[in-house]
């Protein structure tokens, strides 16, 4: 599966129609979120994770996800199940994602 761009407008529309969401709040000026953006990709793809729907949002550019999120960094990840916002954190390595999908399945 493919990493969807989404923003304010979107991503309500993602997080009530799909069951499993992940979304990576990310900033322009962020060398982590760019690290990070290949594995992320990559974990996209994954077998393991097909149901999920895995989002990116530019957090300068959409106030209104990173309020409601309480985003004060980058990059944040949040996901949701069942349209409630389930967890958010600092992610600063492919392990912070691998353990937020894997509760995301539980």
């Amino acid at each position: 599966m493919a990493v969807h761009e989404t923003n304010d407008a979107g991503l309500p529309n993602y997080v009530c129609r799909h069951t499993q969401v992940i979304v990576k709040f990310t900033g322009e000026d962020c060398p982590v979120c760019k690290e990070l953006s290949p594995a992320y990709q990559e974990l996209s793809e994954q077998e393991r994770y097909r149901d999920i729907i895995f989002l990116r949002l530019d957090a300068e550019e959409n106030p209104i996800a990173c309020k409601e999120v309480k985003q004060n960094a980058t990059p944040i990840m949040v996901t949701y199940r069942n349209g409630t916002l389930v967890s958010h954190k600092l992610a600063t390595q492919k392990q912070d994602i691998v353990t937020m999908l894997e509760k995301l399945l539980e």
